[in-house]
């Protein structure tokens, strides 16, 4: 005696197909978890930095740390006016297109967070000044940018299939 097997799909495959057709419409840009990811992970990972100096900035210099005394500025290593710091994590400093997302030019009044960022040699005093990087991401800021992206696409299912 022959066996029979039935088998069904629901939804039917033409509706499931449409609706894989427009799904994939929907993420032609990733602008959105872009953006996300800027907002949520790299502006407060740069905040972490100015409000925990570091991690890894070497202490001020002992000449340096005399000065700013003298001047009444001591609120930190890279927090002289607090310009650099107000600049720096502000949402205007990124450049969000649809397939990336880069931290853009500081302004003027700033462009010296740039040597401070990756360390010099001061032309004046012959000393080198470390490295304060302040716009740097580890693993864990990384992971976090990923699970933004994990969660945007099951946004985009849910909404679709």
């Amino acid at each position: 005696m022959a066996s029979f097997y039935e088998i069904s799909v629901t939804p039917e495959p033409t509706i499931l197909a449409t609706k894989i057709a427009t799904f994939q419409y929907s993420i032609r840009s990733f602008r959105e978890p872009l953006d996300r990811s800027v907002r949520q992970v790299m502006i407060p990972g740069i905040q972490d930095s100015f409000d925990q100096e570091g991690p890894g900035w070497e202490p001020l210099a002992d000449s340096t740390r005399r000065i700013k005394q003298k001047l009444g500025l001591n609120r930190g290593i890279l927090r002289r006016t607090g310009a650099l710091e107000r600049s720096a994590t502000r949402l205007a400093r990124w450049n969000i297109t649809s397939y990336m997302a880069y931290f853009g030019a500081l302004p003027p009044n700033v462009r010296y967070g740039y040597p401070l960022d990756s360390g010099f040699i001061n032309a004046r005093t012959h000393t080198f000044v470390p490295a304060r990087e302040f716009i740097k991401f580890d693993s864990d800021q990384r992971e976090l940018v990923a699970d933004i992206f994990d969660s945007w696409v099951d946004e985009r299912i849910a909404r679709h299939l």
